[in-house]
């Protein structure tokens, strides 16, 4: 596939992500200055506020996470403590919609993380929020 066409293609599923009201967007800033961005989660519930927990079927969806490299907030745990949110939000286990090179090298040199995190890889959590997935 052209980079162009999956660039144009790639856009509008993020868009669709964001514009779902499931998503939800968690920042990672600095308590004095709300402006100093440390990193972000994207990720889906199962439920719509005010909805009970539990009410619907399938897996809450990890979509991203991003730390920022400039300047370099990395290995100070603050991925790891937007995905402990994550699970606390959702109970979890995880569904991961999109798995970067950084993400897979984080699992292959920590491979208890994927029992500890309980997620499963998926691309096909980005559109199709009830897929089943093999734990």
């Amino acid at each position: 596939m052209r980079p162009h066409t999956f660039s144009l293609g790639h856009h509008d599923l993020i868009d669709a992500i964001l514009d779902d009201r499931r998503a939800s967007v968690t920042v990672a800033c600095s308590v004095d200055d709300v402006d100093q961005v440390f990193g972000w989660v994207c990720w889906e519930g199962l439920t719509l506020p005010g909805e009970e927990a539990g009410s619907a079927e399938g897996h809450a969806v990890l979509h991203y996470v991003l730390v920022k490299q400039s300047p370099n907030y990395q290995r100070f745990g603050i991925g790891r403590a937007l995905v402990e949110y994550v699970l606390a939000k959702t109970g979890g286990p995880l569904c991961v919609s999109h798995m970067t090179e950084t993400g897979q090298r984080i699992l292959d040199a920590h491979p208890r993380l994927k029992v500890d995190y309980r997620f499963a890889y998926s691309p096909y959590a980005a559109f199709m929020p009830k897929v089943r997935v093999q734990w």
